[in-house]
């Protein structure tokens, strides 16, 4: 389990999946960055069995928890606040090295992504998977609006 810090003060954690036996320096891979889907966490969700899947084929992957994690949070967190998160692990996986990152985000996660490359255009990404991505979020914040008020 790793912790980390954003700009703004707020604690994460995430878990760090890693081959048993390292490739060859020659052979250079991508680091992935798993991001979990609406009401997810590391543990328990596609996240946690494909970084375990990743490591085993001799890559590296980063399961992280934002400030959306949980499905309190997830109702809770706002949109613009979890590229902080993310930027964090980014950095994270810079000063391990990291310079060739493939995001993958699971429903909600992957429009997490998206947001944060948008604003940053961080240069370690080169590419992102959606896994079940999230569609008409606007109307959907409505509904979780309209949950929240009863």
């Amino acid at each position: 389990m790793l912790f980390r810090s954003t700009a703004d003060g707020i604690g994460l954690t995430g878990v760090l999946y890693a081959p048993a036996i390292a490739p060859p320096s020659l052979i250079r891979r991508p680091t992935f960055l798993l991001v979990h889907g609406f009401g997810g966490d590391i543990m328990r969700s596609a996240t946690h069995a494909l970084g375990l899947r990743l490591a085993q084929h001799g890559f590296t992957a980063l399961a992280v928890r934002t400030r959306g994690s949980g499905l309190r949070n997830t109702i809770s967190a706002r949109l613009d606040e979890i590229p902080k998160d993310l930027a964090a692990w980014s950095a994270f996986l810079g000063t391990r090295g990291a310079s060739r990152v493939i995001g993958v985000g699971q429903g909600i996660g992957g429009m997490w992504l998206s947001t944060y490359l948008s604003e940053s255009q961080d240069p370690r990404f080169r590419g992102v998977v959606y896994l079940g991505p999230t569609r008409d979020l606007p109307r959907s914040e409505e509904h979780t609006s309209e949950l929240q008020s009863h």
